[in-house]
Parts: C-alpha cells; sequence; structure tokens
C-alpha cells in the first residue's frame, strides 16, 4: 500500500512536471509569434524594407555586377 502511493506520488510530480515543461515551450512560442507581428508592423509602418530594396536597385558598388 505504502509503495502504491509513493508511486502514484511519482507519476503525479512527473506528470506536473511535464505539463509545466509544456507550458513554458507554449508561452516562448507565443512571446516569439508576437515579436514577429509587433517587428512586421513596424516595418511596414517605417517603410524600411521598400526603402532598402529601392537602395539596393540603385546601388553601383562592384558586387553587383
Amino acid at each position: 500500500m505504502v509503495h502504491a502511493k509513493a508511486a502514484d506520488a511519482s507519476i503525479t510530480r512527473i506528470f506536473w512536471e511535464h505539463l509545466m515543461g509544456t507550458t513554458r515551450t507554449s508561452c516562448m512560442t507565443m512571446f516569439i509569434v508576437a515579436g514577429t507581428d509587433c517587428l512586421t508592423k513596424t516595418m511596414a509602418f517605417t517603410c524600411f524594407p521598400r526603402e532598402l530594396a529601392e537602395w539596393s536597385k540603385a546601388c553601383t558598388c562592384r558586387c553587383r555586377r
């Protein structure tokens, strides 16, 4: 009986450890998604990608030959 309770407590502890690990991974993924969304909107607001493309097209350096 004591052995069964110890095994049950061990399984419960392992379950909670894995559950917390999954939660941390999901939170990290959501922070990455939120960060990329924020960066995308910032880039669109500043028109930086368009200006960079125009600069690159106008570049006359040797590397473009």
